[in-house]
């Protein structure tokens, strides 16, 4: 696979108590479907959920043994080779399991379901998504025999399937695959269950590429409907999914919708546990993030004055962690630097650095904020290639890579190409552009910005998607740090 799975906000997913997958390894689709407390739902068939840790087990299954000992005993070996990343031979025990599982139980038992769904597994880590599909698409044949077609073993599978199919750009039969996932939850769990979070999620993700931008939003508010039936309207368990849905709608330019369900969690953590409750300081965050996206419609200053609060709710502690402060008054030089003000955005990180030394704070601790530079914000324009000129070109990667240095406001200077596996001029200038619009937060030395020389920016270059995926920035000479990834 050449890339994992998005899902979008998973931590406050899985903040919220959702089910969820963990956005690891596989590339987010080998771990199974958790319940709210993190165990696996009481009407998961045990053959389909991950079986606990056993001290020993036998070097082959034992004779007789039940469909369960039997997932048990192969699930470990193909767990350990997993976690080892030895995918291949772990592809060779799932095929091996559900041989046995054939041999021993049937082609369509629970067995060879469980079996096929980590084969699925170990395909799509060894990057053959069509193999991963055919085994996730034949787990849910044989758990739909052997349980029937509404039965909950099938959720998971089916939750596979349609990721995949949204990875290979199948979006109709991502969506196919995840409604009929999320239904089987309301069958068994209710229309307002707290199992079908990501499965809702992933499928906004292939409404949103097939361009059916209302249905994402009503998918998603109903994902917040679901939270607030479970949790109750002023219950601080539903600040997570309140986040989530103000982010969504800022996402979507919806700021009015934003700003009420922002200020709505603010309210609940208020009420619940003062005004100074570090737990407030996530949405005022978020809050920020979201204002610099809506500066046409609102004033900068109001995600400013987020910032400004998190720095006072810091300081308002009765033992104050100088690290988590420093983390915060970067934040809000960094805000400075993207509005753009570049001057009061240095002036913040100085005062930031020396106040923070001036609190006896580690030098490690500072020079992991300033003795790299940061990029914070890089303009995503299209490449701008015609749908003629995508079906010429090899899907790629191509590989573009520029040198560039930084002066000690942050800003790209003297771009120069140093390899360019492509060759097309309108790639080049595009990504030369995007470059050159790239915010940095610059290097510090002594509480100083200073100016850093002989920095690489590498692209890679997908023309058949009209997409170029940054990669490794590598910094220059007088830098503290050998190279560090883009983020």
């Amino acid at each position: 696979m050449t890339r994992p799975v998005r899902l979008f906000c998973c931590e406050l997913l899985v903040a919220c108590g959702w089910a969820a997958l963990a956005c690891t390894a596989p590339s987010a689709l080998a771990q199974d479907m958790v319940g709210p407390s993190g165990d696996t739902p009481d009407n998961t068939p045990e053959l389909l959920a991950e079986p606990e840790e056993q001290s020993k087990v036998s070097a082959e299954p034992a004779d007789g043994e039940t469909p369960a000992e039997q997932t048990v005993f192969y699930y470990q070996q193909w767990q350990e080779l997993n976690a080892a990343k030895r995918h291949a031979e772990a592809a060779e025990v799932a095929q091996t399991w559900y041989n046995d599982a054939v041999v021993q139980f049937g082609e369509y038992s629970q067995a060879a379901a469980a079996a096929l769904l980590y084969l699925g597994d170990s395909h799509l880590e060894l990057g053959n998504a069509a193999l991963a599909a055919a085994a996730y698409t034949d787990s849910v044949k044989a758990a739909e025999r052997s349980a029937g077609p509404f039965d909950s073993s099938l959720v998971k599978p089916l939750l596979r399937v349609g990721m995949v199919y949204l990875e290979q750009g199948d979006h109709e039969a991502s969506v196919d695959a995840l409604m009929r996932a999320k239904n089987i939850t309301h069958r068994n769990q209710g229309i307002y269950n707290l199992e079908q979070g990501v499965i809702v999620d992933v499928l906004t993700e292939s409404y949103e590429a097939l361009g059916e931008l209302r249905q994402a939003t009503r998918e998603q508010q109903f994902l917040f409907g679901t939270a607030e039936k479970a949790y109750g309207e002023n219950s601080p368990e539903l600040v997570p999914a309140l986040q989530k849905w103000a982010s969504w709608n800022a996402r979507k330019g919806n700021f009015p919708a934003a700003r009420r369900a922002f200020y709505r969690a603010i309210d609940i953590l208020e009420r619940e546990y003062g005004p100074n409750d570090l737990r407030i300081v996530d949405t005022l965050n978020l809050i920020a993030r979201s204002y610099f996206r809506s500066f046409s419609d609102h004033s900068p200053r109001e995600g400013s004055v987020a910032l400004r609060r998190a720095i006072d709710i810091y300081r308002n502690q009765e033992f104050v962690d100088q690290a988590d402060l420093l983390r915060q008054q970067t934040r809000l030089g960094d805000w400075h630097m993207l509005t753009p003000s570049r001057k009061r955005a240095i002036k913040t990180y100085k005062k930031s650095i020396a106040e923070a030394r001036e609190a006896g704070l580690d030098d490690d601790i500072i020079n992991a904020a300033f003795g790299v530079p940061r990029i914070l914000s890089v303009t995503k324009e299209p490449l701008g290639l015609t749908r003629m000129q995508m079906e010429e070109l090899a899907d790629g990667p191509y590989l573009v890579k520029f040198e560039f240095d930084l002066d000690k406001t942050g800003r790209v200077r003297h771009i120069k190409v140093l390899e360019d596996s492509m060759g097309f001029v309108t790639i080049t200038k595009v990504l030369r552009t995007r470059l050159a619009s790239t915010v940095f937060r610059p290097r510090f030395v002594d509480g100083e910005p200073v100016s850093t020389f002989g920095s690489h920016m590498t692209y890679n270059v997908y023309p058949r998607r009209n997409l170029a995926i940054r990669g490794a920035l590598e910094m220059g000479e007088d830098s503290n740090a050998a190279g560090e990834q883009s983020r």
